[in-house]
């Protein structure tokens, strides 16, 4: 009896316990059922996921017009202008459709979750449930619509893929179109300049042959002068059929009063000039006389100078080799010193614009490819450029490296130059008091900074100039070298 006594008692410790437990395990579920949120019905939530389904082709159906505009707009020879802003809605669209595709995927998954509990519930089984999801559906195409949750990742990823690739394919246009650009207007300014030279040339040409013209004009016009002169020094008559004729506005008439309004100022001029000979004749002959003698003068300098290379090829040909020699290496080692000077001068030169360099402000070279994000919180962040997410950060793109091509691509998408996202800037950016990396300056992004580049510049300047510096050196030395020689 004892012993059965005290199984009685261990059995009924054994179901305090289990009853314990249950209780704690009811406890549980029935505080996770009240945590749960309002579970629809069951025929709700397949009427939901069938909707998601056929937005999910609809979003489709909006990539495959996105792959036509594109093609189309590759194709397009409109202006630079009209296919940028093309472009920029054409961008527009790509990101609507890739967050579009990515809320549908979010909202399946939680969807897809439902059935599950429900079965847990009680609410429905998993056979009622199967037996729904195998009711064929249809597209506005009439083709069948994807209701599986497998199939439905796998086209959502095959979009997104798709998408990203027009990302990438619209950045390379846009830096096509800018490129293009930047190369139209160059040729455009050499086209001009080329223009304004022939112009220039054309219009000095001009001049000359209107110069050249007005000389034989004045030349002829003074000789027309002396032969009208006796012609018309008398007064002239004009008969009854010259006044009709005068009268009638016929070109041929017109041009026969010019004449003769040309042929009586003509006379005016040669009676002014003859008043003017008069006085005139005694400077004449002042000027003649003053001519002969300054030809005289020429011819006799031109005779001296004559006599003086005559007498120095003499002296030549009389000359002692060593002497020639001595007088031959003097003129060398003029020439040499001469060179030395100036190379001097240019290797001063070259030190103050190394020295001018050295004060510029310089910083070390962007890091293209190695800016991997090793954060856990920045895993998702995306690249302000090429859109790739959690690769690298915007600063060490090796897609868009030109910071003329960056601040023009943010400058189109109407994004802050501080945290390369849209937000109304000024002291509300989150990156207001942050510090550019590489100029340690305030007011725009490190991805923007163009101290790297100005910094590269920099570097192949002094470089080229110590290049320069070095060989003229090795210059000097030689050319002393060869004035020793010389001087020996």
């Amino acid at each position: 009896m004892e012993q059965l006594r005290r199984e009685l008692c261990a059995a009924k410790k054994e179901l305090a316990q289990v009853r314990h437990e249950l209780n704690s395990k009811t406890k549980q579920l029935r505080d996770l059922r009240n945590a749960l949120p309002p579970i629809p019905d069951p025929e709700q939530v397949y009427k939901n996921i069938v909707n998601r389904c056929h937005d999910f082709f609809a979003c489709t159906t909006a990539v495959t017009e996105l792959d036509r505009r594109l093609k189309t707009l590759r194709q397009s020879d409109e202006c630079y202008e009209t296919r940028l802003h093309k472009l920029s809605l054409l961008e527009v669209s790509v990101e609507k459709s890739y967050v579009e595709i990515l809320f549908i995927r979010y909202q399946l998954r939680t969807l897809f979750t439902i059935p599950a509990l429900l079965n847990a519930l009680g609410i429905s089984t998993s056979g009622i449930w199967r037996a729904w999801m195998e009711r064929p559906q249809y597209n506005e195409n009439g083709d069948p619509l994807l209701l599986r949750q497998d199939d439905l990742e796998r086209a959502a990823t095959d979009q997104l893929s798709q998408l990203h690739c027009y990302r990438k394919a619209i950045i390379d246009m846009r830096t096509s179109l800018m490129d293009g650009d930047r190369q139209e207007t160059v040729n455009f300014q050499h086209h001009m300049s080329t223009a304004v030279a022939n112009l220039q040339a054309t219009l000095d040409a001009a001049l000359q042959v209107m110069k050249q013209n007005g000389n034989e004009e004045l030349t002829g016009d003074f000789c027309t002068k002396n032969m009208e002169d006796d012609t018309y020094s008398g007064e002239k008559t004009v008969s009854p059929e010259q006044v009709e004729h005068q009268r009638t506005p016929t070109p041929e008439g017109i041009r026969m009063q010019d004449q003769e309004r040309n042929i009586q100022e003509d006379v005016e001029f040669l009676e002014e000039v003859e008043e003017l000979e008069q006085g005139d004749d005694l400077s004449m002959q002042d000027q003649e006389r003053n001519a002969i003698q300054e030809n005289v003068d020429f011819v006799e300098e031109v005779e001296d100078i004559e006599q003086e290379d005559e007498v120095e090829e003499g002296q030549q040909l009389h000359e002692d080799p060593r002497d020639r020699i001595r007088r031959e290496n003097a003129s060398m080692r003029q020439q040499i010193e001469t060179e030395i000077l100036q190379l001097k001068q240019s290797g001063a030169n070259f030190r103050q614009i190394i020295d001018e360099l050295r004060k510029h402000p310089t910083c070390p070279p962007r890091r293209f490819g190695l800016g991997a994000i090793r954060k856990q919180g920045e895993r998702l962040m995306r690249c302000a450029f090429c859109r790739s997410i959690g690769r690298h950060y915007s600063d060490s793109c090796i897609e868009i490296k030109s910071v003329f091509v960056r601040r023009r691509m943010i400058e189109d998408r109407g994004r802050c130059e501080e945290c390369l996202e849209y937000c109304h800037g000024g002291t509300s950016c989150p990156k207001y008091d942050v510090r550019c990396f590489h100029c340690w300056k305030y007011g725009h992004h490190s991805a923007l900074c163009e101290l790297p580049d100005k910094s590269e510049e920099i570097a192949e300047k002094r470089a080229r100039a110590r290049r320069s510096l070095a060989e003229a050196m090795d210059r000097i030395e030689k050319l002393e070298r060869d004035l020793r020689f010389f001087q020996e």
